[in-house]
């Protein structure tokens, strides 16, 4: 018994770690999509009165091109759609006077 070796063991685990899934972006409602068409026309129209036609002459044509039935159609539309108004919202606080 004394003349015995010790057993060695050696024991791997492997685990493979799956990173979760990317939380989807939940698309914006219509009554989101609509409040934002809303605001930005809004300041379309405050623009051109108070700066003039020539500081929304560029703009105009972005804002006019969203066709707002098909906008509200379905969840990528609508995220589309917001992006575009976005953009147009940053551009027109960008020129809106101090």
């Amino acid at each position: 018994m004394g003349s015995e070796k010790p057993v060695t063991i050696t024991v791997t685990t492997h685990v493979d770690v799956v990173p979760a899934p990317a939380p989807t972006p939940t698309a914006p409602s219509s009554t989101e999509v609509v409040a934002k068409y809303q605001a930005v026309g809004l300041l379309l129209k405050q623009l051109n009165e108070t700066r003039g036609f020539n500081a929304t002459t560029d703009l105009l044509p972005r804002y006019r091109a969203i066709q707002i039935q098909r906008a509200l159609s379905s969840d990528s539309e609508r995220r589309q759609t917001l992006r575009i108004l976005e953009s147009l919202y940053g551009d027109l606080v960008r020129r809106a006077p101090s």
